[in-house]
């Protein structure tokens, strides 16, 4: 029997006389040894034709018994069905996806994409950077936080931050276009080498997180990262 409820095939066919010879004991049914049993003893001059008919006939009428177990067992045995995985938390039950960025700028609307550097003004105060961002799920909120020389064995919280909000017109693509720049860079880090990184994920931060970048679960994130170039003039 198989793991889905097959039913096993019969080993032989014995409905099928071969010779007239005297069947072996193994080859003759239980019906026919019961037959066997009730001969009387005038019966043992009958020829060994006669035996042998006496003896194979009752095996004929349960030929068409084994296609027709066959057929219901097959008819009435359960499919084993596997329902796919689902994404509960998605309300069209669609697979979950990071978001990810595909573009950013300066308040000028200078292009800046990795590898690359993006160059902060500590006293352009007005200074934003604005963030195109794609997610298949509609429905979320997107957040985006930039982390200056983060270190996995001193972690910092992020310096800045902004968010886009579901759009109304539910499209995937849509843009956070608030995150401060001159928080990027304090006094001590003007003509130093920086790294900026820049998360973007579905899901807020966690609460507790340790690492100042986990988020809530099932969130998802990916990360843009830049060389960080820090300079202090007045405009």
């Amino acid at each position: 029997m198989s793991a889905c409820g097959g039913v096993a095939q019969p080993g032989r066919d014995r409905s099928v006389v071969g010779t007239l010879t005297r069947p072996h004991v193994d080859d003759v049914t239980e019906m026919s040894e019961l037959l066997r049993v009730a001969e009387v003893p005038a019966a043992r001059n009958i020829s060994r034709t006669k035996t042998r008919y006496v003896v194979a006939r009752p095996v004929h009428p349960f030929r068409p018994v084994v296609p027709a177990v066959l057929l219901l067992a097959l008819v009435t045995t359960p499919a084993c069905v596997v329902p796919p995985p689902l994404e509960l938390d998605q309300p069209d039950a669609g697979p979950n996806a990071p978001p990810i960025i595909t573009g950013a700028n300066d308040s000028a609307g200078n292009p800046l994409r990795p590898p690359g550097t993006v160059t902060v003004n500590r006293a352009d105060l007005g200074g934003r950077l604005s963030f195109r961002l794609y997610d298949v799920d509609t429905d979320d909120t997107l957040y985006v936080r930039l982390y200056v020389d983060y270190d996995l064995t001193a972690p910092l919280p992020a310096r800045s931050d902004c968010f886009a909000p579901p759009p109304a017109d539910a499209t995937q693509e849509r843009t956070a276009s608030d995150c401060e720049l001159a928080i990027l860079c304090n006094p001590g880090d003007v003509g130093l080498p920086h790294r900026l990184e820049a998360d973007v994920s579905d899901r807020p931060l966690a609460q507790p997180t340790a690492n100042h970048r986990d988020v809530e679960a099932p969130g998802l994130q990916s990360t843009w990262t830049w060389d960080l170039e820090c300079i202090d003039q007045s405009l």
